[in-house]
């Protein structure tokens, strides 16, 4: 094959790819979890609280909490709270 017609292979695959991606994000919303995801990454972060991480391993809300934290947010109040699983999107609102 010519390195022209690798060319036009690369180019076209590209351009697919970048239109099934256009219309996946089009035709589905964002991931639901994220805000709950770095809101308890912060939490775990600033306190050491890992009670609202029930359903997955700590790594991914650690990282996108360390990124977040690192805009200087403040978490949300929950002074004598007790957390169960429905209250994490509630609470994780109160971030933004």
């Amino acid at each position: 094959m010519s390195p022209r017609a690798s060319l036009l292979h690369l180019v076209a695959a590209l351009l697919l790819t970048l239109a099934a991606q256009i219309w996946a994000d089009r035709a589905t919303s964002v991931t639901f979890d994220e805000l709950v995801l770095t809101s308890i990454g912060v939490r775990l972060l600033e306190t050491g609280d890992g009670r609202m991480i029930v359903d997955q391993p700590p790594l991914m809300p650690l990282a996108y909490g360390a990124a977040v934290r690192a805009t200087g947010v403040r978490l949300p109040s929950d002074a004598a709270a007790e957390w169960d699983f429905s209250m994490r999107w509630t609470w994780g609102r109160g971030l933004y």
